[in-house]
């Protein structure tokens, strides 16, 4: 289905929709914050630890500490692969907010490689260009998009695992979820499979190539 057509859908269905009145009532509610014990990112070389041990976390609702469910991967570190373990708490009106940690494996010690840059696309007919920086010296990156569709948002953060491969970290933007897949890099070249998870369009994989635009 056209991406315009959906939005127009949801559009719809919402302004037909009751609305009771609620004069003179506000609430304020304040979402859980997290506060993960060394970061929300940590790499280890395959081979240099024998077990992962969970560094710690808590959350907290306007100062106060509140119960943090967990959840996600158990870390295999004989894998080369980006695991993820997930932080979920609940504030005094059942609202949730969660954080998540990727503990990446890599082949090999990935602190000199260095993808940040501004990276251009023309996937889908038209020149789409996005900036990647490198957020952690061991390899983890935030990047404007991913997807390189038009008009669309599709934010990212992913790992370097070494020897050209990359793993996404869960995530979301204009078409919905998408899957941890796995990507590669070359010295000028990111390549996502993206899978998208929402419908109209879940289990699309699509392939996408960004080149790093000329210094």
């Amino acid at each position: 289905m056209n991406k315009l057509v959906y939005i127009a859908y949801i559009f719809m269905f919402i302004s037909c929709e009751k609305w009771d009145r609620t004069d003179g009532v506000s609430i304020i509610s304040h979402f859980p914050e997290f506060e993960l014990e060394e970061g929300n990112f940590q790499s280890f070389v395959k081979g240099d630890i024998d077990t992962w041990e969970e560094p710690g976390y808590k959350a907290f609702v306007e100062g106060k500490e509140v119960d943090v469910d967990t959840s996600g991967n158990s870390v295999n570190t004989d894998s080369v692969g980006a695991y993820f373990r997930y932080y979920t708490a609940s504030n005094a009106q059942r609202i949730q907010s969660s954080a998540i940690r990727t503990v990446a494996i890599t082949h090999k010690e990935v602190s000199e490689t260095d993808l940040s840059g501004v990276y251009e696309t023309v996937q889908f007919g038209q020149l789409v260009k996005m900036r990647v920086v490198k957020e952690n010296e061991k390899g983890y990156y935030e990047c404007e998009d991913i997807l390189g569709f038009p008009g669309s948002e599709m934010p990212a953060n992913f790992a370097d695992l070494g020897l050209g491969q990359l793993q996404l970290v869960p995530g979301e933007g204009d078409f919905g979820n998408y899957a941890p897949t796995r990507g590669t890099h070359t010295p000028n070249t990111l390549t996502f499979d993206i899978e998208l998870l929402d419908e109209p369009n879940a289990g699309l994989l699509i392939t996408v190539t960004w080149f790093r635009e000329d210094e």
